[in-house]
């Protein structure tokens, strides 16, 4: 086998690893591993919430239905620790679409390897496994489509149907299957057309334009229909959806954040200084993607993965090969990303996995235990743990579908949780008999002194109160 065939799987397995380290079960992941649970115990999709006393009258459209119930098998016959590793080689996959796909020769695959490496500790904080990890596989498949469709190169026509069934029943974010490609041919009307083909341009805005209604038609390919796309653009425009993390400006000030600042700065610059007749377009995707990305963290995986595509087409440029070997970057570059790998690998070795580090396991089972009432006044991000560990046993306030708590729910809860003035009148609207919430917390702390309640539980994670009869 060859050298740069070694150091290609050495760094592929540094990849795998490192997302392994980082790859975690979240609130998310639990509600929709109790939806996939409702659907093996009945073979229909749930249509009312089952799991909640604040949304139960309301209907429930199953966002991400080949998630839900794909995740709910592989936990029940092979374990979490099969669910981890399930989120690990998908969002893996994304990663390495997008890499290997754009950086094509060896030169540009070793100097995009930190890239790489970077965009995954970028989203460190976010990655676990939910339908979010197949969303950016779908998108880094997307990228390869519309980069081909630029250059001129046939794109099947099955290509986007296929992409468009699978993303729409894998994660909301397949609305960006509709738009992306619109913008992205729109972008390239800024590009100076070749000659004599004047038309070109036209024609290519059209095939993006085509790419999008194929997207379009396999969109529709789901449960639910149309009802799908109209429920989930609503979601999009949810007032609740801005409030929730994931949406909202990253945090700068954290080094890795402030470090994709710079990176994004440089590779403007250097796409800039490269030049060619795709400048302009390129140049304004990448900059509409981090004004994005400056709104909602969220952004930053499609940032980064155009931010991938870019560099490895530059650096696979022959005057950035020439560059590269005239000054000999290459060796080191390439010792660099191996001990990088090697690093990962040792990382990910020394990692003990506890799927549910992250969750309220004692606090649920003595709720349980000690068989309390059945209204609960939960945290959010353990709201959907709570739906799969007590399957609907046990109503709680809410959790991560916060389209179903836009009536005011996710404003009373947030209220709790800051102890905004007036906060008891929240527990006596939603005639709360328990509260189970974040130990050391301002409303754990509130409770304690709150007469005609009683703490009950309390573990280094999670504090259980109940009202006394």
């Amino acid at each position: 086998m060859r050298r740069d065939h070694l150091w290609l799987l050495l760094a592929a397995a540094g990849l795998v690893a490192l997302i392994w380290f980082q790859m975690a079960l979240l609130g998310d992941t639990f509600w929709c591993l109790a939806a996939g649970d409702r659907f093996w115990a009945t073979h229909t999709l749930p249509t009312q919430d089952p799991f909640t006393f604040t949304a139960a009258a309301r209907p429930w459209i199953l966002h991400m239905p080949l998630f839900q119930i794909g995740g709910a098998w592989t936990m029940r016959h092979l374990g979490p620790v099969a669910l981890l590793w399930a989120g690990t080689l998908v969002y893996a996959g994304a990663q390495l679409v997008v890499w290997l796909s754009f950086a094509r020769t060896t030169l540009a695959r070793i100097l995009t390897y930190p890239l790489v490496l970077f965009a995954v500790q970028v989203q460190a904080a976010d990655i676990c496994v939910r339908g979010q990890v197949l969303g950016d596989l779908a998108f880094a498949v997307l990228l390869v489509l519309l980069f081909r469709a630029g250059r001129g190169a046939r794109v099947p026509l099955v290509a986007p149907v296929l992409l468009g069934v699978l993303w729409a029943n894998s994660h909301p974010s397949f609305l960006l299957g509709l738009v992306f490609p619109v913008a992205v041919g729109t972008a390239r009307l800024l590009d100076p057309p070749p000659e004599p083909a004047d038309t070109e341009r036209g024609a290519s805005w059209l095939a993006h334009v085509r790419m999008s209604a194929l997207f379009a038609i396999g969109t529709l390919l789901n449960p639910y229909s149309f009802a799908l796309l109209v429920d989930v653009v609503k979601l999009a425009g949810n007032a609740t959806t801005a409030n929730v993390d994931l949406f909202r400006s990253p945090p700068f000030h954290d080094p890795w954040w402030a470090a994709l600042l710079v990176v994004t700065v440089v590779l403007v610059g250097a796409r800039a200084l490269a030049g060619g007749r795709r400048v302009r377009s390129e140049l304004a995707i990448l900059v509409a993607l981090f004004a994005a990305t400056c709104q909602s963290r969220r952004y930053g995986a499609l940032l980064t993965a155009y931010e991938i595509a870019l560099a490895g087409r530059l650096l696979g440029d022959p005057m950035a090969e020439s560059f590269v070997r005239r000054f000999r970057l290459l060796a080191p570059a390439a010792v660099g990303g191996g001990i990088a790998a090697v690093a990962c690998l040792v990382l990910a070795l020394h990692d003990t996995k506890r799927p549910f580090r992250d969750v309220p396991v004692a606090a649920a089972q003595a709720v349980e235990d000690q068989d309390l009432p059945g209204h609960v006044i939960d945290l959010y991000h353990w709201g959907g743990y709570l739906d799969w560990a007590w399957q609907g046993r046990r109503k709680i306030a809410y959790d991560g579908r916060n389209q179903l708590f836009d009536d005011g729910t996710f404003d009373d809860m947030s209220r709790l949780a800051s102890v905004a003035p007036g906060w008891p009148s929240v527990l006596e609207m939603y005639e709360a008999d328990v509260v189970l919430w974040e130990s050391g917390a301002p409303l754990d702390r509130a409770l304690a002194g709150l007469p005609g309640w009683r703490e009950v539980h309390r573990d280094p994670l999670a504090v259980v109160y109940r009202r006394i009869p």
